[in-house]
């Protein structure tokens, strides 16, 4: 008789669809666009019953002035009637300006290890700097470490050696720098 029962997997579907090539609008010259991924999706408990409950969350990485609130209220239409839609968590994107004193004299030492001055770039990703900003909000926070972040927080994730090595040098160098040793 699971037939008869109401599937509400069946009924998120239709916002899963409305969601999924839904991409928000904000841009920042640095940081690029803010980015959504439907990144988990549950209901039932077994395959011989009918799921009374359905949940589907979303990422969005949102980017320096864009309205929080506008975006909610946009997935929330989205959503359709009768879904429920809630904030679970949000951390604040992270800018600096890159013309801070402290920001030149860390590409300054970046160029040197490395051979060549660095670009100016931003990314959207998550990261425990952006947590520092309500501690630090005069303070210029920086995301820096080795790695490619095509590749981070994937199955095959890795960093070399030698950049590991850059590294070690680069922040030895930026503490003599930021303690003026």
């Amino acid at each position: 008789m699971t037939e008869k029962g109401d599937n509400a997997l069946v009924k998120i579907l239709p916002t899963v669809c409305r969601l999924k090539d839904y991409q928000p609008v904000a841009e920042h010259p640095y940081l690029g666009k803010s980015t959504m991924v439907l990144s988990v999706m549950q209901s039932g408990m077994n395959a011989n019953s009918v799921p009374d409950k359905a949940m589907v969350r979303m990422d969005v990485r949102t980017v320096v002035g864009q309205d929080l609130d506008a975006l909610s209220e946009e997935i929330e239409s989205m959503a359709g009637a009768g879904v429920e839609t809630s904030r679970i968590a949000h951390t604040l994107p992270l800018w600096t300006d890159p013309e801070l004193p402290w920001c030149r004299t860390v590409r300054k030492i970046v160029g040197e290890v490395k051979g060549y001055e660095p670009e100016i770039e931003g990314a959207i990703f998550g990261t425990d700097a952006s947590s520092l900003r309500f501690a630090l909000a005069e303070e210029p926070l920086i995301v820096l470490g080795p790695g490619a972040q095509n590749i981070a927080h994937k199955t095959n994730e890795f960093v070399e050696v030698r950049e590991l090595k850059e590294a070690q040098t680069i922040f030895e160098r930026l503490i003599s720098a930021w303690y003026d040793l």
